[in-house]
């Protein structure tokens, strides 16, 4: 058990987000739990069912009166009880902490049912198999081969059986509800097929009672396809379901910053920066009244003229990390050479230094608006293109960026920009 909390509990409190009190988030890392603790669980299982051959006790299940399966039963129980006691404590640690830092909504217990159930079917798997191959190297071999396997899986997030893994590691927000339809299959997938393998295996065992076993598992394999074939579907293959409405936090002067209400312990400092690039920018193209946070991933389905930022946690950095995204947003959608080199044709090197001039030259104009270190600049007209902007007062920088922003917005700057004295 001490194996078990350490394992599930790391990797679940590895993967909260700094910061932000998330329930969507908290669920989600105790899933990622599952892939270091289930092949643990998976190997116990196996070592346990290989207990019997190792110790030469086959004989007393024989002799027993009660059902050949009665004693196997009773070992995989406390396996499967073992597991989810485990789970169960992590999973209150987990939530404890997110409650404790006022976290926004509540937990999705469909989804919380789901690791429970993919923790099983780890225990079910393990023990079988140590059942039918009952040796020394088969608990460390089940345990490798479920890691691998979960593993290999998550690096297919796009392929038809990604959720039917014992392990669900994507990464899920609190700007969207959670797919209830997509956990009800699982969950039906995991317990359905760990029902049918018991059941399958207790028949073969002996004749008496078969006819009921393979009844029961007959309906087991009904629940495991039903489950199957929803979570296979295309409409349900998907964590999230619909964003979620968000009621933002704003603070009450100008300029109004917004942010989600999980975040609202950063919204002093996020205020108070973009307040300093306000002044900034004022009477320049990337001037805003008011500014809305969304997450990174969905940032470049909005055009370059919205007013939105990015921020997907609260650890150290993410000020910088809000204002970059500001004002990278303003320039990713505008002109494909802001993204990669434009063909050089006969002069491919040339068109691809110039290329690199303009990019650093255009991280010169972000870091002074992102308050930032410009970092190595190993072009001489760039390096001296930055002393020259370093020496414009604010008012001077702020009048510059107005006359230049169309080619600063299209990644096109050049050292001849950074000459003389602005008006």
């Amino acid at each position: 058990m001490p194996l078990l909390l350490l394992l599930h509990g790391f990797a679940a409190f590895d993967n909260l987000t700094p910061g932000v009190a998330d329930w969507n988030n908290a669920v989600a890392s105790l899933h990622i739990g599952v892939l270091l603790s289930g092949p643990l669980v998976a190997g116990i299982g196996a070592f346990t069912a290989t207990r019997e051959r190792r110790r030469k006790l086959e004989y007393l299940r024989v002799l027993s009166a009660r059902h050949p399966a009665a004693g196997p039963a009773a070992e995989l129980t406390a396996v499967v009880l073992w597991a989810l006691v485990g789970y169960a404590i992590v999973t209150a640690a987990v939530l404890v902490t997110t409650a404790s830092n006022s976290g926004w909504g509540s937990p999705h217990l469909l989804w919380l049912a789901t690791g429970a159930g993919g923790l099983a079917l780890h225990a079910v798997l393990g023990y079988l198999v140590g059942r039918l191959w009952p040796r020394v190297w088969v608990a460390p071999a089940i345990a490798v081969l479920t890691y691998l396997l979960a593993t290999a899986i998550q690096g297919q997030p796009n392929a038809g059986y990604y959720f039917l893994s014992t392990v669900t590691t994507r990464p899920a927000d609190a700007f969207h509800t959670l797919n209830s339809a997509l956990f009800a299959g699982q969950l039906a997938w995991y317990v359905g097929l760990a029902a049918s393998l018991v059941l399958l295996w207790a028949a073969g065992l002996t004749a008496r009672g078969r006819g009921h076993l393979l009844a029961a598992s007959g309906l087991a394999v009904a629940v495991t396809a039903t489950g199957a074939s929803s979570v296979y579907g295309s409409e349900t293959r998907a964590l999230i379901d619909k964003r979620t409405p968000v009621e933002y936090r704003c603070t009450p002067a100008q300029p109004t910053v917004c942010v989600h209400p999980v975040f609202r312990p950063g919204l002093p400092e996020l205020a108070a920066a973009f307040a300093r690039l306000d002044r900034r920018t004022r009477g320049t193209p990337l001037e805003f009244d008011r500014v809305e946070q969304r997450p990174y991933r969905l940032l470049s389905r909005f055009p370059s003229e919205a007013r939105v930022f990015a921020v997907d946690d609260l650890g150290a950095g993410y000020v910088t990390r809000a204002l970059t995204s500001y004002v990278s947003h303003q320039l990713d959608s505008r002109s494909p050479r802001c993204q990669s080199p434009p063909p050089g044709g006969d002069n491919e090197q040339a068109a691809k230094r110039d290329w690199l001039t303009s990019v650093q030259l255009n991280q010169v104009v972000v870091s002074w608006l992102t308050e930032t270190r410009t970092g190595a600049l190993g072009i001489p007209a760039v390096a001296r293109s930055a002393d020259w902007f370093g020496t414009l007062s604010e008012s001077e920088k702020r009048t510059w960026l107005a006359e230049h922003f169309q080619r600063f917005a299209t990644c096109q700057l050049d050292p001849a920009d950074f000459r003389g004295r602005t008006a």
